[in-house]
């Protein structure tokens, strides 16, 4: 019956065992493990759950290989199960593959998954590779364009900013070479002189200050 348990678990996923639970075989996928640098392969799981199915096609799955009547392939089903029930502490029902039926310090049946060899379960090492030549499809808005055209336009973009900024920057530093040239050269005149653009003085007091009489 072992084998047969084993057999039928590989094929469906689950086996149920009347009056025990059921057997379920769950697949774990690949796993990466990005702190470690490290992905591990993908493997089983082999778990003992309470709750119990119809046993009706692991009876006829039974039945046929064993090539017995279907009642007979039920005896033998139940008897295995009733085993299974009467384990003693230090006691375990093993299947050669999978693992081995036990019972905890409370009494309750549980299943032990037999670890696999390492050279089933390889981890690979994980090496960080960027493909700055890469291009991908990219939208902007609703217009589809490509990772590599982005880049040469903000590229260019910033560059155009950069030399607007220098011009800019240029035209200032030659401003102020100018005013300092000129005040050196003309110590006592004002570039600008402020009260010109006092618009509440009087034309006679301007007058005045320029020396032009009034006519």
């Amino acid at each position: 019956m072992n084998h047969l348990i084993e057999e039928f678990l590989g094929q469906n996923n689950y086996c149920p065992l009347p009056g025990i639970g059921t057997l379920k075989l769950k697949d774990i996928p690949a796993h990466i493990h990005l702190g470690e640098n490290r992905i591990s392969a993908p493997s089983a799981a082999i778990s003992l759950l309470p709750e119990e199915i119809n046993s009706n096609d692991f009876i006829d799955f039974v039945s046929s290989r064993q090539q017995t009547a279907p009642s007979t392939a039920q005896t033998l089903l139940s008897e295995f199960c009733s085993s299974i029930k009467n384990l003693n502490a230090s006691d375990e029902i093993i299947l050669e593959r999978t693992g081995s039926f036990f019972k905890d310090e409370a009494g309750n049946v549980q299943f032990r998954q037999k670890d696999l060899p390492s050279v089933f379960l390889p981890e690979i090492a994980l090496k960080k590779v960027i493909h700055t030549d890469a291009v991908h499809q990219v939208r902007v808005g609703d217009t589809e364009t490509t990772t590599k055209r982005m880049n040469k336009y903000l590229h260019e973009s910033k560059k155009v900013s950069v030399n607007k900024g220098g011009i800019v920057l240029m035209i200032i530093a030659l401003f102020v070479i100018a005013a300092v040239v000129f005040y050196v050269s003309n110590p006592g005149k004002k570039i600008i002189n402020l009260e010109d653009f006092n618009f509440y003085k009087t034309t006679t007091e301007k007058g005045k200050q320029t020396g032009h009489p009034k006519k």
